[in-house]
Formats: C-alpha cells, sequence, structure tokens
C-alpha cells in the first residue's frame, strides 16, 4: 500500500512470524479463548492477512478472536474461519433435515468442542 506513492512506516509489512506471534499473544490475552478455546484455534499469517481456523465454544468467543486479531500490528484482513457449537449443530440439524431417510424423524442435535452428536 502506498501513500502518495511513498511507502510509510505504518505500511511496512511486519514478516508473517511477527504478525503471528502477535496474533497468539492477542488469543491469549482474551481470559475466554484462553480457558476455553486457546487450543483449538489455528492461525496462518500471509502478507497482512491472518486466517483463523479451528473450533471455539461460542459464537461471542469468535467474534472476539476476530477483533483481537485485527488489532495486531501488521494484521489488514482477518479471514474468520472459526466454527463455533451453535454454528456446528445447525449446520447438522439442516443437513439432517435435507437427507431423505432422517427429514421424518426427530432428532435433538448437540455440538460441544466441535463434536456434534444426535439423539
Amino acid at each position: 500500500m502506498l501513500a502518495d506513492n511513498v511507502l510509510i512506516p505504518e505500511q511496512i509489512g511486519r514478516s508473517n512470524r511477527a504478525v503471528l506471534a502477535g496474533v497468539h499473544d492477542a488469543l491469549w490475552e482474551a481470559d475466554g479463548l484462553r480457558s476455553l478455546d486457546y487450543k483449538d484455534i489455528e492461525a496462518e499469517a500471509r502478507a497482512g492477512e491472518v486466517f483463523l481456523r479451528g473450533h471455539v465454544r461460542s459464537v461471542i468467543h469468535k467474534h472476539d478472536a476476530e477483533q483481537r486479531v485485527a488489532a495486531v500490528r501488521g494484521v489488514e484482513v482477518v479471514h474468520n474461519e472459526l466454527v463455533a457449537d451453535a454454528d456446528l449443530e445447525i449446520a447438522v440439524a439442516q443437513a439432517l433435515a435435507a437427507n431423505q431417510p432422517t427429514r421424518a424423524s426427530i432428532l435433538r442435535v448437540g455440538a460441544s468442542r466441535a463434536l456434534s452428536s444426535r439423539w
């Protein structure tokens, strides 16, 4: 990115390794993420873009992770591919409803720590 065709210090990209270290620090500083979800989150940094993948317990944690990562110096874009339990439950329930053999059944769907179950 150029400002008036001159690269300013804020626009000089940090190394992927430095950005990733900042991302891990930012996620670790969040009590809720550290205690419940930290080990289930994978991060990848490439030229100012950070990809978050993995599982979190809640949509609130998913958004918190994205906001914290977006605030890290050197991060320009966050691709939040984290899956919350509620998102997984909805996806499984919709798949079961779309499937002819299970469509007429009454099935309770739940998810915990990225594991889905039906009973």
